[in-house]
């Protein structure tokens, strides 16, 4: 109960696993794939996620939401996080199964 006496309502917290948060078990994959990858580099490299954020200029909060799999990066970002990551681009994200022989 509440201080005013009445009842609060219960709310279950709700665990969404990455591949259904992010659209499916295909899209789950690129997500986690992306997100291992960013926070492996930055760590090689002994950056902050404050800094990381200053060097791309994108917000660290959402930095951090993506090395933890929350928000899935756009193309413009992720190109300019290989950039200051010094890795290719490709590193962050994997081949689309799609086209390389994987069934559809």
């Amino acid at each position: 109960m509440s201080i005013s006496g009445k009842q609060e309502p219960f709310v279950d917290l709700i665990f969404i696993p990455i591949d259904d948060f992010a659209g499916g078990v295909h899209n789950g994959h690129k997500l986690m794939h992306t997100t291992n990858n960013i926070r492996l580099r930055r760590r090689e490299l002994g950056l902050s996620l404050d800094e990381l954020g200053r060097r791309t200029n994108i917000e660290r909060s959402r930095l951090s939401r993506a090395e933890r799999g929350y928000v899935e990066l756009g193309q413009d970002e992720l190109k300019r996080l290989a950039l200051h990551l010094e890795i290719d681009e490709s590193q962050l994200i994997p081949p689309d199964e799609s086209t390389s022989g994987g069934a559809s």
